[in-house]
Parts: C-alpha cells; sequence; structure tokens
C-alpha cells in the first residue's frame, strides 16, 4: 500500500495521538500563557505560534490542529480574554491544520518555509477579521505588525526545534504521516472542542466579572455538558474498536 492509499484511509483513534493532543495542547497552552503582549484590538501577542508549528512539522496536520486550537483557546479563556477564544480555536486550529498538511507533501526546507508563510497568512488574516468584528477597523489594523512578528517568532522557535529532534530522534517523523482520522473521531473531538470551549467562557465571565449568568450564557452552561461527555464517549469508543 503506498503512502497516499494509507493517508486516505480513516482509522479508529490511537491512544497514543489522544496522548499527543493532549500534551501538546497543555504545551501551545504554557507558550501562549508565558509571555503576553497586548495589541491595540485588546488582545495579546504570545509563542504559543511555536508550539503549533512544532507540531505540525512532527506530528501531523490532525494533532497540530487540535493542540493548536484547544491550546490557544484554552490560554484566552484562563487568561481572561474569553472574547477571543472561539477564533482562536478556529485559527490556529486550521494555522496548524494547514501548515502541517502541506509539510507532509512536501518535507523539503523550501516546502516547510511555504508551510510557514502560509500559516502566516491565516493567522494574521485571521486575527484581523476577528480584530474588525471586535473592536474596530482601526484597532484592528493596529495589532497586525505584532501579529507578524508573533508568527516570525514562532517559526524561528519551532522549525529548528523540529529539525533538531528529527536528528536525535528519527523516528519522530512516522507520527506526521498518521492516517486520517475517521468522521465519528472529528466529529467525537470537535464536540469535546465545543464543549470544552463552552463550559470555559462561562467560568471565565464569573471568574473575571463576577457576574451571574445572563441570558446569552445560559445556553453555553446547557451545552457544555453534553457535548463533552458525548465527545468522551465517542473517543472511547473508536478506542475500543482500535483495540478489538
Amino acid at each position: 500500500m503506498d503512502r497516499k492509499t494509507f493517508e486516505r484511509q480513516p482509522t479508529p483513534v490511537d491512544p497514543r495521538t489522544v496522548a499527543l493532543i493532549a500534551v501538546m495542547t497543555a504545551i501551545v497552552l504554557v507558550l501562549t500563557s508565558l509571555i503576553k503582549v497586548p495589541t491595540p484590538a485588546k488582545g495579546y501577542a504570545h509563542l504559543g505560534d511555536s508550539g503549533v508549528f512544532f507540531s505540525a512539522f512532527a506530528l501531523g496536520p490532525w494533532v497540530a490542529a487540535a493542540a493548536g486550537g484547544l491550546g490557544t483557546a484554552l490560554a484566552d479563556i484562563v487568561g481572561g480574554y474569553p472574547q477571543w477564544a472561539v477564533f482562536s480555536l478556529l485559527i490556529h486550529g486550521f494555522q496548524g491544520w494547514i501548515v502541517g498538511w502541506l509539510a507532509r507533501r512536501w518535507s523539503s526546507t523550501v516546502g516547510l518555509i511555504v508551510a510557514i508563510v502560509v500559516g502566516g497568512v491565516v493567522v494574521v488574516g485571521g486575527y484581523l477579521l476577528a480584530g474588525i468584528w471586535l473592536s474596530g477597523q482601526g484597532a484592528a489594523l493596529g495589532e497586525v505588525p505584532l501579529n507578524v512578528i508573533q508568527v516570525a517568532v514562532g517559526a524561528i522557535v519551532g522549525l529548528p526545534l523540529f529539525v533538531a529532534v528529527r536528528r536525535a530522534y528519527p523516528p519522530i517523523s512516522r507520527f506526521a504521516y498518521q492516517p486520517n482520522p475517521s468522521a465519528a473521531l472529528m466529529v467525537s473531538l470537535l464536540m469535546c472542542l465545543l464543549g470544552i470551549l463552552a463550559a470555559g467562557i462561562v467560568l471565565s465571565r464569573l471568574l473575571y466579572w463576577h457576574s451571574y449568568l445572563p441570558a446569552f450564557d445560559l445556553p453555553l452552561a446547557v451545552v457544555a455538558g453534553p457535548f463533552l461527555l458525548g465527545g468522551l464517549f465517542g473517543i472511547l469508543l473508536q478506542t475500543r474498536r482500535r483495540r478489538a
């Protein structure tokens, strides 16, 4: 079976993949929270992109998408920026996926640089649109240079780290060519992400703004539990199916 055929075949979840997602999510969360540079659109620049780039190069598009999206979204929630959480989930999740997808197909140095540039366009463009939505055009345009620097620093850290780890432990390259996840697994992971995100936004509002649950928070509180439990149950079923 050639590599392309192998990549197209969906497969039940590997417990090791879940562990990798959990570890890289925690690393991206820490990197995103470690240093925060405030931006004009009431957001912040951070080091989380280095973790997203490393995940994409070393572990493939799906691990990078989950870890990048969830890690940065949780950092927004924990750090008091819940209004950015949904945007971070989508922007950095897509950044991780597209960089990993490109790097898996063109693993040369030029290919990795192209993947970084495309990922950078996703981040800068995504946060520009999100900033216009949240804070207006002027503030959003003002944070574009900081986002460019954020992506550049992430690439400067993430790419050499991947090269060094691959040189020290060549088998790590195998993780980047994992089979595509099944549709059931993707739905389960999405449910988990939405459940965690909804619960986190509600808790963040209560912790930082000391408010009661207003009307627009009630739907988030209602869906958080069922989505999270349903997603975890789906992942468990996929794991048991693989073991069988």
